[in-house]
């Protein structure tokens, strides 16, 4: 399984690496600068890291959710 991590701080990369690391998933982490529009194609999950300061960036997440969500339905997106 493919998995993306979207957000910004690194922590809930090292945290879902080290979970991951025996097993079969690979795990690759964007920020806001690597992906300003979802591009899903090649993920089976999104997990996205909420963990943002600001009511801007907040809207910014919501707004990238929402059109991942549109865009890939059928890509389970996790917030």
């Amino acid at each position: 399984m493919n998995i993306l991590l979207f957000g910004e701080t690194p922590g809930g990369l090292r945290i879902l690496s080290r979970i991951l690391e025996n097993s079969s998933h690979h795990l690759d982490h964007q920020t806001w600068e690597d992906m300003p529009e979802p591009y899903l194609e090649p993920y089976d999950m999104v997990m996205v890291d909420g963990n943002v300061s600001g009511c801007t960036q907040q809207a910014r997440l919501l707004q990238w959710v929402r059109e991942a969500k549109g865009r890939y339905p059928d890509v389970p997106v996790a917030a």
